[in-house]
């Protein structure tokens, strides 16, 4: 009996010693699925963490493609700003041009201002001596009137007012070309003051 009883104290001890060390093993058991859990929890944060950090350098993308379309906007911003600066180049060099023709144009028309002037002072020295001589005919002919010379009055007066007529028109033509040469003048000063506005 005492063998008997020893036999099953000792069973019983190693039962209680089973019992112990299987809930060591349930406790080790639990605590890994603690670890696990944790790790699980470790993960999907880690993965919470990459799916923003997706998320941002995507945006950071979307920010970067914005930037060089907006670099390339500037790019042709610049380029059309540079062809109108060479445009506007073009313009002044052929302004500059059509001043220096206008000059020319101008200094030719004083040239021939000038020179008609000189025409019309040869005209007027040439009107002066006409009535100089006229004045010296008339002169004569009230001479030869005072001497008896009464039948060729009708002669004198026909040869007076041919001369007169003749210098009228003398005059008139002189008028009419010192208006041209006036309007001439006013033209050429007109279209050079709207070459400088240009």
């Amino acid at each position: 009996m005492e063998e008997t009883l020893k036999l099953i104290v000792d069973e019983l001890r190693e039962l209680k010693q089973g019992q112990q060390q299987l809930i060591q093993r349930q406790t080790k058991v639990e605590q890994g699925q603690e670890q696990l859990i944790q790790r699980q929890t470790q993960f999907e944060q880690g993965q919470d963490q990459l799916i923003q950090r997706q998320t941002q350098f995507e945006q950071g993308q979307q920010e970067l493609i914005q930037r060089q379309t907006q670099f390339e906007q500037g790019q042709q911003e610049l380029i059309q700003r540079q062809t109108q600066f060479e445009q506007g180049q073009q313009n002044l060099k052929q302004g500059k041009e059509q001043l220096v023709q206008g000059q020319k144009h101008l200094e030719q028309s004083q040239l021939q201002l000038l020179q008609s002037q000189k025409n019309l002072e040869q005209g007027q020295k040439q009107l002066e001596m006409g009535q100089v001589e006229l004045k010296s005919e008339v002169l004569k002919m009230k001479d030869n009137l005072i001497f008896g010379l009464g039948p060729y009055f009708e002669n004198i007066e026909k040869h007076i007012d041919t001369k007169t007529d003749e210098v009228k028109d003398i005059i008139k033509d002189q008028q009419k070309v010192i208006e041209t040469l006036s309007i001439r003048s006013v033209k050429h000063e007109s279209e050079i003051s709207e070459i400088k506005q240009k």
